[in-house]
């Protein structure tokens, strides 16, 4: 679909959109940003090779066109170029899905959908998707085209009242999806952070700590060891991988001696994230063939 983009990557996309794109207005054609970094220079055209002088960080300058990695900036009545890694936007954009729109990882594969409406923050495009963020600072892919700059007025229902998309979710289905997209949030944020047995969070885990602190900050307890959420009553227990749905703790026995000793977040879409003893920090994962053969169940908050 399209190359990996890291974290790193996503913060220093600046907002490139076409205006034929339909999202941005005629008044964001010149994007306000700032200088990031102390060391960086401006150049009289696109390369490194060109002449250059130095600027101070956060110098503010408007980008006025993109150009692969370098962005053509005016400051003080002068124009020059720059790499798109020494700017940082000073101001979002913010879409609204048109309908019912799938969001893909950087990866690719789908990790959930936001209803018509929803309200997202556009970072930047690549190969034909807007990178975008939400209020929680989650970052996703939807698919150009499938934002307006206006929010959608609400749908006509089949008696021909007029009602909002969302009106048929009950308030409790409601509430639990958002505290599942908290405890995703949270989640998606902790990326990287270490794997450790003797685990100190939220500044190390192992793999049932963090399923512990990511749940419990959305309002679900959930219990100390992966064999003690995959006995977790309290809970749904679920038990083909066919029936998974994002929010999932996923429960697998791994050393094939009959006793849960790992445990997951479901993302949606054949993904989870978890803190990997093996990649020693916390990461996404497929749930491959080898997954599926030693799941045991999923909790479902």
């Amino acid at each position: 679909m399209f190359s990996r983009v890291t974290r790193r990557t996503v913060s220093i996309l600046l907002i490139t959109i076409l205006m034929t794109a339909g999202i941005i207005p005629s008044a964001l054609a010149s994007i306000p940003a700032k200088i990031n970094t102390s060391s960086a220079k401006v150049f009289s055209s696109a390369s490194s090779s060109a002449s250059s002088v130095d600027v101070p960080k956060n110098l503010k300058v408007s980008i006025t066109s993109i150009s692969g990695s370098w962005a053509k900036v005016s400051y003080k009545g002068r124009s020059a170029y720059m790499p798109m890694k020494h700017l940082t936007p000073t101001q979002k954009v913010k879409g609204y899905a048109t309908d019912s729109t799938a969001v893909y990882n950087s990866s690719g594969k789908k990790k959930g959908t936001i209803a018509r409406g929803t309200g997202v923050y556009v970072l930047g495009t690549i190969d034909g998707y807007y990178c975008v963020t939400n209020e929680s600072g989650a970052i996703g892919y939807v698919k150009t085209g499938t934002l307006s700059e206006s929010k959608p007025k609400a749908e006509a229902s089949k008696s021909g009242e007029v009602t909002n998309v969302t009106s048929t979710v009950s308030t409790k289905s409601t509430s639990n999806l958002s505290k599942i997209d908290t405890a995703l949030s949270v989640a998606n944020k902790l990326l990287g952070v270490p794997y450790k047995l003797s685990d100190n969070p939220p500044h190390s885990f192992n793999c049932s700590s963090f399923v512990q602190y990511c749940m419990g900050k959305a309002g679900y307890s959930m219990k100390g060891t992966a064999a003690a959420q995959a006995a977790d009553g309290r809970y749904a227990r679920i038990d083909s991988t066919s029936d998974l749905k994002k929010g999932d703790v996923l429960c697998f026995d791994t050393s094939e001696d009959g006793k849960v000793d790992h445990s997951a977040i479901y993302l949606g879409g054949g993904r989870f994230i978890e803190a990997s003893q093996k990649a020693g920090m916390v990461q996404t994962n497929s749930l491959s063939s080898w997954y599926k053969n030693h799941f045991v169940c999923a909790r479902r908050p």
